[in-house]
């Protein structure tokens, strides 16, 4: 990053997952992530502190809501049916794949991970069932079962 660029946290963000889908956690550091990136170290002390833990679980939080769309659940109030909601979430998700291919492998490499980020991906993945869940009852006046959350 030269002195001219503007400091672009996403791109960052996008640059450490594709460093944790070709790289182990454990053999990451402040150091590769500035090598790579072109952020001076100082800039990620500055975003992210001291802890390089909380660097990788900012990333990882950053991709996985890309992955499950978590900022737009609560779009459904703009729908008249689940199905045109659902409709809608997967033109959207045919978007997020083609803007973030990594998503996806992001989510398939780490979700069952022992350590801070897979819990990081389990806790997002809650989340993001009880937002549906919350969307389901909305449309059928009903709560959903476990076949129906398969559906989703």
């Amino acid at each position: 990053m030269t002195k001219r660029q503007k400091f672009d946290l996403d791109e960052t963000r996008i640059k450490v997952i594709e460093l944790l889908l070709r790289h182990q956690p454990h053999d990451l550091s402040f150091s590769k992530v500035s090598r790579f990136t072109g952020v001076p170290r100082s800039t990620l002390y500055y975003y992210f502190g001291s802890n390089f833990k909380d660097l990788l679980d900012d990333a990882v939080t950053f991709g996985i809501s890309k992955f499950t769309q978590i900022e737009t659940i609560d779009d459904y109030k703009s729908y008249d049916s689940w199905e045109k909601f659902q409709f809608a979430r997967l033109k959207r998700a045919v978007t997020q794949i083609r803007l973030y291919p990594w998503a996806p492998l992001l989510f398939m490499r780490f979700r069952i991970d022992n350590g801070a980020l897979g819990e990081n991906i389990r806790l997002m993945e809650k989340k993001f069932l009880r937002g549906h869940r919350q969307v389901w009852k909305h449309f059928h006046k009903n709560e959903a079962n476990t076949s129906n959350e398969r559906l989703v």
